[in-house]
């Protein structure tokens, strides 16, 4: 599995969770782990992106993206999904705010996105101040497979907070600004489906 740095637009100031695993999009794997069947679904394929600025190619190269491959799955509260593939055909997940590109992960692993082991991707963009313990989130962003129903934050005091996944994605700002623990899958049953454990960013120097 490779990470990639981010490549973002000087104005975006919010960090990234990069708390998971992943494997090839709709992949079509052997089905090792089973599972209900809408786990391994991910129905919306997303359109087709045409890129054409100048600008958005040299940060797709940087991200060593193939730009021919970028399709949109969702674009709300200001923030555009999309999946597309590696120069080197491995799966992409990207985010971007404001038209800049903010987080892009390119990788494998031996679990196939979407499956029962993977029935989610969390691009959930984070924030913290020296000294602190958790982070905050500031925007709540991901992709899920077609039985993710919702996604909850577990945060390390207070109530929860859950958002519908519409689209297969998930994204809500803003989030409530309290110390954050776990992003996590739910099934329509409420039962949880995946946990992604949330690290404080890098912060800068």
């Amino acid at each position: 599995m490779r990470r990639l740095a981010r490549v973002t637009d000087a104005r975006v100031a919010a960090f990234a969770a990069l708390a998971f695993s992943f494997g090839l999009v709709g992949c079509g794997n052997s089905r090792e782990d089973k599972g209900p069947s809408g786990l391994w679904r991910l129905s919306n394929q997303g359109v087709a992106v045409r890129v054409r600025s100048p600008r958005r190619l040299a940060l797709f190269h940087r991200a060593t993206v193939d730009p021919r491959s970028v399709r949109l799955l969702a674009r709300r509260e200001g923030i555009s999904v999309f999946i597309a593939r590696s120069t080197n055909q491995g799966p992409c997940f990207l985010t971007a705010v404001r038209g800049g590109l903010d987080l892009t992960v390119c990788g494998q692993n031996k679990h196939p996105f979407p499956s029962a082991k993977l029935p989610a991707i969390d691009l959930s963009m984070l924030s913290a101040k020296r000294g602190d313990r958790h982070p905050r989130i500031d925007a709540l962003v991901g992709i899920a497979a077609d039985d993710v129903t919702r996604v909850a934050v577990q945060f390390v005091y207070g109530p929860g907070y859950e958002v519908p996944v519409i689209g297969n994605t998930y994204i809500a700002r803003p989030v409530p600004q309290r110390p954050a623990r776990m992003v996590v899958a739910l099934d329509p049953r409420g039962h949880k489906l995946i946990g992604f454990p949330l690290q404080i960013p890098p912060l800068p120097k």
